[in-house]
This record gives C-alpha cells, structure tokens and sequence, in this order.
C-alpha cells in the first residue's frame, strides 16, 4: 500500500515538473518574439539579423539536446524507481530509448566535414 503511494507521488512530481519546464520554455519564447517585435517596429534590424533571429538551430543540434535530455531523464527516472522497488524502473526504458534515437539521428545528420 505504501508503495503505491510512493509511486504515485513520484509520478505526479515528474508531472509537475514537466509542465513547469513547459511553462517556462513558452514563456521564455513569448519574451524572445515581444523583444524582435519590439527590435522591428524601431527599425533597428535590418533583413540579415531578422532571419538570424528568427531561425532556428540546425536540426542536428536539436537532435543533440533532445537525445541528451532524454536519456538524463530516463536515467534519473530509472535510478529513482530501482531505489522504490519493484519493477517501476522499467518506466525509464521508454524516454532512455527515444534519447538513444535522437542521438543516432544526431550522429547520421551531422554536417560531414
């Protein structure tokens, strides 16, 4: 019974913390596109700087940090469950996995030099 509890409070926690990571990366979006709107209606950037701004990082960077950040949280996920019991760590297979992917696709897409 205390272990169902245990489960479920780390669960929610993940949850929360999830939507606060969410809440935070739209925020800090929504100031990004206040300041260049601000930054083109004073004229101060011209057409090269606007599409610098406004682009985002290549795909393979994306990949890197998506993959990075996935397989830390599986990790973590995983190491918190194992220390609860029970097979509740297998939980972390999911997001350690889809890390991996992003990082192969990081790897095969990387810019040849």
């Amino acid at each position: 019974m205390e272990q169902t509890y245990l489960v479920m409070v780390g669960i929610v926690c993940l949850t929360v913390l999830l939507l606060a990571v969410l809440v935070v990366l739209g925020w800090l979006k929504k100031e990004q596109q206040r300041t260049i709107q601000k930054m083109i209606d004073q004229n101060k950037l011209d057409q090269e700087d606007l599409v610098r701004l406004i682009s985002s990082q290549p795909q393979h960077i994306r990949d890197l940090r998506r993959g990075l950040l996935l397989l830390v949280l599986g990790l973590s996920l995983g190491g918190v469950m194992s220390l609860m019991g029970g097979v509740g760590w297998m939980l972390a297979v999911i997001p350690i996995a889809v890390g991996l992917v992003y990082l192969l696709l990081w790897f095969l897409n990387a810019p040849k030099k």
